[in-house]
């Protein structure tokens, strides 16, 4: 199975709703999007992801978090935002994330 998958500098503005559905059935536990074109990170990107461990999406454009981004991923234990354009997180971002 699929454990880690490397997507930076690739200029990725958005993915499908088809591309975690394919992750999941890996049992994906790290995903690396830096150094991409993200501006929002959408509800379902992350969502079928419960294995995850790790996402790093640092050196974006993100702006914008829908607040239930990862909500279902409890083994997340490290998630790197940094150099993006955040300025405000919704506090429900984080709800379900203990291990962070």
């Amino acid at each position: 199975h699929l454990r880690s998958i490397h997507l930076s500098h690739n200029m990725i503005k958005s993915l499908d709703r088809n591309f975690s559905l394919f992750l999941k059935a890996n049992r994906l536990r790290e995903i690396y999007f830096n150094n991409n074109k993200f501006e929002i990170i959408k509800s379902f990107y992350f969502s079928n992801l419960t294995q995850l461990v790790a996402i790093f999406l640092a050196f974006n454009q993100i702006s914008s978090i829908n607040p239930k981004s990862f909500s279902n991923l409890i083994n997340l234990n490290s998630l790197d935002l940094s150099h993006n354009c955040l300025f405000r997180l919704d506090k429900k971002i984080f709800e379900n994330t203990h291990n962070l």
